[in-house]
Order: structure tokens, then sequence, then C-alpha cells
């Protein structure tokens, strides 16, 4: 009689672990509720943090190639500016060419024809064509991967969605909301102790 009285509690705790167990196929169906609205609101948030980080990086690299190609013409003519200097110390022949442009002298019988000499459009090109350069430029391009998984993606603004106002704090919120409903309504509850004691 006392091996029914144990074969009786061990059923009695198995019965009672099957309604504590909380896997989905025993909860109806919450605990694969939770995962998806969790899995939800990454995928909703992970946008929202990453798109406007990359535009941010995206234009600093942008900014620090147009100041590179800056400091490079700076530098270059620097280097054009020393020479003329060097040529005005040592070179008799410059200094002659300078006092007839800029002065007006001349030797005696000569006939002086002034010829304008365009030295400032010189400048406005080099201007243009670095201005020019810069428009070409084309942002930092992602990862490889990354690069791919975007290009399955369809053709929509995802920077008016994901990273300006109010879109974006909308967004934002929807997946706070989901994130802690998924902790509210769907966490899965134990309602007691499932362990199975042997006899």
């Amino acid at each position: 009689m006392s091996v029914d009285r144990d074969e009786m509690s061990l059923f009695a705790h198995v019965d009672e672990a099957e309604t504590n167990d909380t896997s989905p196929a025993s909860d109806g169906g919450a605990g694969l509720v939770f995962w998806l609205l969790i899995a939800m609101s990454v995928i909703t948030f992970a946008p929202c943090m990453i798109l406007p980080a990359w535009r941010e990086y995206q234009t600093a690299e942008l900014a620090e190639r147009m100041s590179a190609q800056q400091l490079t013409a700076v530098a270059t003519e620097l280097e054009q500016l020393r020479t003329q200097l060097d040529a005005i110390h040592n070179d008799p022949a410059v200094v002659a060419r300078l006092a007839r442009r800029e002065l007006e002298f001349k030797k005696p019988g000569e006939t002086v024809v002034p010829v304008p000499v365009a030295q400032s459009l010189t400048g406005e090109a080099d201007n243009t064509i670095s201005s020019d350069k810069s428009k070409n430029w084309k942002p930092a391009s992602p990862p490889l991967p990354v690069a791919r998984l975007t290009a399955l993606l369809p053709d929509y603004n995802y920077d008016a969605i994901f990273c300006e106002s109010p879109t974006r704090e909308t967004i934002l919120a929807m997946s706070a909301i989901l994130f802690v409903s998924a902790f509210v309504v769907f966490w899965p509850k134990k309602t007691g102790d499932s362990i199975i004691e042997s006899p």
C-alpha cells in the first residue's frame, strides 16, 4: 500500500510540474509573443540609433577630407610664395621684371606697352576646380555586408524616417512601448515550485 502512495505522490508532483511549465507550448504562446515583441522593439530601435551616428560619421569624414585638400592647397601656395620671395632676393632678372611691371620703370629709349595680366583669374579658376572636386566627393560607404543588406531594402528616404524629428522620436517611443509591454504583459510567470522530487 505504501508503494501506491509513493506512486500517487510522484504522479501528483508530475502533474504540478506540468501545470507550472512556462514553455511557449504550455502558456498558450505567450513566450513566443514575448520574444516577437522584443525582436520588433530591437528592430525599430536599432536604426534610430545607428543611422544618425553613421550620418554624423560620414559628415565628419567628408569635412576631414575637404580640410586635408584645403591644407594641401595652402601648403602649395605657401611653397610658391617662398619660391617667389627667394627669387626676389636672389635673382636680378626677377627684380628688374617687377620694377618694370609694378613700378613702371623703363630703360632710356624704351616704349612700354601695358598688357593686362589676369592674375586673379588663375586663383578663381583654382577655387572653382577645388569646389568642383568637393562637389564630386562621395561620403564614406558602409562595410560590404551592410551595403549588400541595404541594397535589398526598398528605396525609401530612411534619413527622414530614422534621423529627423518627429518621426524618429515617435519610433523610439513605439520601440520603448513594445519593450515594456513584452515584460509587463507577456513575461512568463511561475505559479509554484516545479521541481520533481524523487520518492
